[in-house]
């Protein structure tokens, strides 16, 4: 026993003398404040376990700072999926005590079309998120891909394959603003630097898409990267809108790290033979933004 204890004594002594040199253990950042520049909608409990919106006295870092309680939708209208400002991003800044912040915003058109890669090319980010969803087997995306492959396969059209990422692309590029405002729920800082947030959305939608809308994300002023996920959502809310589609129910997790890395929950690389495809369907999605 007494040979125990010594072992034990003197182990105790090598984590000391460790604490002593590296340090105790970072802590968590702890959220100061929290706000919104543009139009938005504040989601939170109305005390019910049904999230309603803009309800008097809600304070929003509460909302950021409690999991399953709300959030904030950037750049949202009541009533109109569409309604949301395509050219002026909505902004969500989150300042922490330890004196650094993390900036959500919604995304525009020029996030969308812009030249991502600087290699002057348009549509950068775009195609990368079409790519993406076409190869994610749960995101629906692919399904409508094979739906017009086969179609075009049995008109016997030379061009199935190109038409196809054509069809599917123009399709998916008119639904662009209603991924565009996304809703902000918790958002934290680990006490090993990295920034954990999460996305609200459907879980389950009747249409068959399974995905996160999509933000954009700066950390101290430097643009971290566009964030979402393909697939049906991490975490089931505990505390969602009372609707036939069940609105805010899924959660996506996300996160950044302190080194400015990104964890594989978010941008995933886009699949080379889609990237390929891309050339046949960018005339047809030129003309269509040239006409709005």
């Amino acid at each position: 026993m007494a040979g125990l204890v010594k072992k034990f004594l003197a182990s105790a002594s090598v984590v000391a003398g460790m604490s002593a040199v590296f340090g105790a253990p970072a802590m968590a950042a702890s959220i100061t404040s929290a706000t919104v520049t543009g139009p938005n909608v504040v989601y939170s409990d109305d005390g019910t376990g049904d999230l309603d919106p803009n309800l008097p006295g809600v304070d929003l870092t509460y909302i950021l700072q409690n999991a399953n309680y709300g959030n904030v939708e950037l750049s949202g209208q009541l009533g109109d999926p569409n309604a949301v400002d395509m050219m002026t991003a909505t902004e969500l800044e989150v300042l922490f005590d330890d004196g650094s912040d993390v900036t959500f915003r919604s995304m525009t058109w020029n996030d969308w079309t812009g030249d991502l890669n600087g290699d002057g090319s348009d549509y950068d980010f775009f195609y990368q998120w079409l790519n993406d969803g076409i190869a994610n087997e749960d995101s629906g995306l692919g399904d409508v891909y094979s739906a017009a492959y086969n179609y075009n396969l049995s008109i016997g059209d030379p061009n199935a394959l190109n038409k196809a990422y054509t069809q599917t692309a123009n399709a998916a590029f008119s639904e662009l603003q209603r991924i565009s405002d996304p809703n902000v729920a918790i958002v934290q800082k680990k006490g090993n630097g990295d920034i954990f947030f999460q996305l609200a959305g459907h879980r389950g939608h009747s249409s068959g898409f399974n995905f996160s809308e999509v933000v954009a994300v700066e950390v101290d002023n430097v643009f971290q990267g566009y964030y979402y996920k393909f697939g049906v959502a991490d975490e089931l809310a505990t505390v969602f809108d009372d609707d036939s589609e069940g609105s805010h129910e899924g959660l996506y997790n996300f996160t950044i790290t302190s080194g400015g890395g990104i964890l594989s929950e978010s941008i995933p690389e886009p699949s080379t033979l889609l990237g390929l495809m891309a050339v046949g369907g960018l005339v047809a999605v030129t003309k269509r933004k040239s006409q709005k």
